[in-house]
């Protein structure tokens, strides 16, 4: 079996991301990402054990931003790709456990909402379309 075949398969997720404008607003949106199919290693669990011991996300972020081939996110009509900046930098967490969830509930065949973080709290303001400065 050529493993190397396995690996290139792209999957694409939608989901709906809620965050809050300055005036307190709520909103929703659609996000859709794809990414490869089999980056669910032992190293990504191994990124989300070291996340819970230490709350360091870093690696997390460095782990999507290999294998998250796109989204629709952007930045006042500017791309907005999905790099290791800006999920360390710009992107707040709860949106990135969001995708985490996605992406581990593809893995697993669990095409149900899972919670949206670790700590089950609700998601915090950012918005599909990125508006604050950087």
């Amino acid at each position: 079996m050529n493993f190397a075949k396995t690996k290139d398969r792209v999957v694409t997720k939608t989901f709906e991301h809620s965050y809050y404008l300055p005036d307190g607003e709520k909103e929703t949106e659609s996000v859709t990402f794809s990414f490869y199919e089999k980056c669910l290693t032992p190293a990504f669990f191994d990124a989300i054990g070291l996340f819970e011991e230490t709350r360091n996300a870093s690696e997390i972020a460095k782990h999507l931003s290999k294998n998250i081939t796109s989204w629709d996110l952007d930045w006042n009509s500017e791309p907005f790709p999905p790099s290791y900046d800006n999920l360390t930098n710009v992107c707040d967490f709860e949106f990135v456990m969001e995708l985490v969830n996605e992406m581990s509930g593809s893995f697993m065949g669990n095409e149900q909402k899972r919670p949206q973080s670790l700590n089950g709290s609700g998601r915090s303001a950012k918005s599909k379309t990125l508006k604050a400065a950087r």
